[in-house]
């Protein structure tokens, strides 16, 4: 016979399922809460299982880690909190109907944070340049396991090899450079948090002392004061160096300079420039690691003289005007001006003076035709007695306050041919007479003097000194 809970649930068809099965990530120390949802519970009774162990039944909890939260007439959530890897796995919910129940399951995988570490946990290190770097970043735990990755700046981290073996990302450097030093960090993501987690290393490249000078050619005049910057990059870092003027060493105690600093720039001062303070200036800076120099040089000279000819043929067969422009910084005085015949070594020198007189507003040349500026002169002479048709070759050098500096460059000119109107008799030509005869008559380095009239310095001569 039939009893009257037979006929009860017969009069109710099965639930049907409103919540479906699923795959869920939740991390670690989360809380989790499984839906088994029904359209109509009525008198049907709901189990949960996690594997093949009964969770609760109805509203009886068994493991008591867990609790449910019911839904009236519509079943429950297996609620979870503070997750731990261990609850990892598949749980079930059924609906107990006849013989064969209705259920579904939920996978769930825990995720928990990356935890890394750096070989020999080192966490800063001291390489010399050009050596060799290798740094390995291992996964100690972390579930998915974690991406990995080295963050290094790519300009600074040149020829970088990164490679992974099982739980091991390696970062290798054939040659590091001084670009390099800094934090290297080595990041672990499989998404437990916002931002990786991250272990860093601190890297310091060892190098010699690279010098860079403020200035290295310096033009003075007399009185002037000069500073010369030494401007110092090394590691570990230089505390002191070490300054020279022409290879002698200088202290504070020489009496003609100063010598200061300021972080990693060393500083020389010339109070005073003389004509002894010229010269080459050195500072030297030394680390453990080895030395580095910079030099400047210091120089009163003029700048090399430009001649400024518009042609350099002459349309003169015994003349050839020449003309120059210097600048200095310190007062000309006088140019002094080489000739040779192009293709012989013998020089013939001669002085050209500045010609000045006083005047109301300061000291000027009595030929000046234009006004210059400050610093600027210019030359220029007229060369007579010179053989047509022939080539020649001129150098100037300035002299002002501080000497006679070095001549410039070589100026080729040349001048006319002589053009012949009438055959010569044989009488007035001498076999034995050379063209250079006529031009050069003394040896090489003698005084224009020497020359007689075949240079003639003659008007104009334009100079514009600093007031």
């Amino acid at each position: 016979m039939e009893n009257d809970a037979d006929k009860e649930t017969r009069s109710f068809p099965t639930p049907k399922f409103i919540s479906e099965s699923s795959h869920i990530l939740v991390n670690e120390g989360d809380t989790v809460r499984l839906p088994c949802l029904v359209d109509r519970l009525e008198w049907f009774v709901i189990m949960w299982k996690r594997e093949a162990a009964i969770l609760s039944v109805m509203h009886q909890v068994i493991d008591q880690r867990f609790r449910l939260d019911d839904v009236e007439n519509q079943g429950n959530y297996l609620v979870l909190g503070q997750v731990s890897p261990e609850d990892q796995g598949s749980y079930t919910c059924q609906i107990m109907s006849g013989a064969t129940p209705t259920e579904i399951v939920h996978n769930m995988t825990v995720r928990t944070a990356p935890k890394i570490r750096l070989e020999d946990d080192t966490e800063e290190i001291t390489i010399r340049e050009g050596e060799s770097l290798s740094l390995g970043c291992q996964v100690i735990a972390g579930s998915p396991p974690p991406d990995l990755a080295w963050d290094a700046d790519p300009e600074a981290v040149t020829g970088a090899q990164v490679t992974r073996a099982g739980d091991t990302l390696r970062l290798a450097v054939a040659e590091v450079t001084r670009g390099m030093a800094g934090e290297l960090s080595c990041s672990a993501d499989n998404g437990f948090q916002d931002t990786p987690v991250t272990k860093t290393v601190k890297v310091n490249v060892e190098y010699p002392p690279s010098i860079e000078i403020s200035e290295a050619f310096i033009v003075t005049d007399l009185a002037e004061e000069q500073e010369i910057k030494c401007s110092v990059s090394a590691w570990p870092p230089v505390v002191e160096v070490e300054w020279s003027h022409n290879g002698e060493r200088l202290t504070e105690l020489s009496g003609q300079v100063l010598i200061s600093s300021l972080d990693s720039v060393f500083i020389l001062t010339i109070p005073e420039v003389n004509t002894s303070s010229v010269g080459e200036y050195t500072c030297t800076a030394t680390n453990s690691v080895g030395s580095g120099s910079g030099s400047a040089l210091v120089t009163g000279e003029a700048e090399p003289v430009t001649i400024t000819n518009e042609s350099s043929e002459s349309e003169l067969e015994d003349r050839f005007s020449l003309s120059w422009e210097v600048t200095s910084r310190s007062a000309v005085d006088r140019w002094v001006l080489g000739l040779r015949v192009a293709g012989t070594e013998e020089w013939e020198f001669t002085e050209v003076e500045l010609d000045t007189v006083e005047t109301g507003n300061g000291t000027h040349d009595d030929n000046i035709t234009e006004a210059l500026e400050a610093g600027e002169y210019r030359g220029s002479l007229e060369l007579t007695s010179l053989q047509p048709g022939t080539e020649y070759e001129v150098t100037v050098a300035t002299s002002n306050s501080f000497g006679l500096g070095q001549h410039g460059d070589i100026y080729t000119f040349s001048t006319r041919p002589r053009v012949t109107t009438q055959e010569p008799s044989p009488a007035s030509a001498s076999p034995d007479a050379s063209p250079r005869d006529s031009v050069l008559s003394s040896g090489g380095g003698a005084d224009i003097r020497g020359l007689g009239p075949v240079i003639v310095a003659i008007a104009c001569l334009l100079v514009s000194f600093k007031q």
